[in-house]
């Protein structure tokens, strides 16, 4: 979501542990207020919750095998749905 192009509201590099939080991340968790975290969080339930059919959820990263790692270590995804894009293209032909 934006987030190369000084957008800094969201980030879901950082929510699923793919790239480590700033230090104003951790200042602002360890003092309870809204982080980057936090926010990424609700917007992913939001989008994800509001799916009335098929889901798929696309991340551009540069490093595809720690973001694949990562991701699937939250359980959020069973391992086999989570593809690259030459597992989607192959899918797809």
């Amino acid at each position: 979501m934006w987030e190369h192009r000084g957008q800094r509201q969201f980030s879901y590099e950082k929510y699923f542990g793919i790239v480590e939080p700033s230090d104003t991340d951790v200042e602002n968790f360890a003092q309870g207020k809204d982080s980057v975290m936090d926010r990424t969080r609700r917007l992913f339930y939001v989008c994800c919750s509001r799916a009335t059919r098929d889901l798929a959820v696309v991340m551009f990263v540069q490093d595809i095998e720690n973001a694949r790692e990562k991701i699937a270590e939250t359980g959020i995804f069973e391992s086999g749905d989570i593809v690259d894009e030459y597992a989607l293209e192959a899918a797809l032909t």
